[in-house]
């Protein structure tokens, strides 16, 4: 039997998170996500998955659960391989991807400089 990527655990969020961001193309809000993943994120598979997981969340609501299960997201090598994205991906001229790396980022650098919980109330 082969091993998933992912836990069971996981694979229900990303269910939920399937469905929400199916309603949400419906109704779409201020959150957006990504549509380039670069294959740098995942050097580290830990790293890369819980950056996969962070980048699918529907919203912000749904993205600190993430930062929760997934500390590592708040380290600075985490924020600093983000930063080093966003930039790449700003010089390849795929701007609006630079840009929602930029707001991912900005909430990973508010979450470990405020705590997860003010993600809600300081970005929400």
């Amino acid at each position: 039997m082969r091993k998933s990527f992912f836990s069971h655990s996981e694979r229900r969020a990303l269910d939920r998170i399937k469905h929400k961001h199916y309603r949400q193309k419906q109704h779409p809000g201020s959150h957006r996500q990504v549509t380039y993943v670069p294959e740098r994120l995942f050097v580290d598979m830990d790293l890369g998955k819980a950056m996969l997981l962070f980048f699918l969340a529907p919203d912000w609501a749904a993205a600190c659960p993430v930062l929760e299960e997934h500390p590592i997201l708040l380290t600075a090598p985490a924020i600093e391989l983000l930063r080093d994205v966003a930039a790449e991906l700003q010089v390849r001229q795929a701007t609006e991807d630079a840009a929602i790396m930029r707001s991912h980022l900005a909430v990973l650098e508010y979450a470990r400089d405020y705590g997860i919980e003010a993600v809600l109330h300081g970005i929400g």
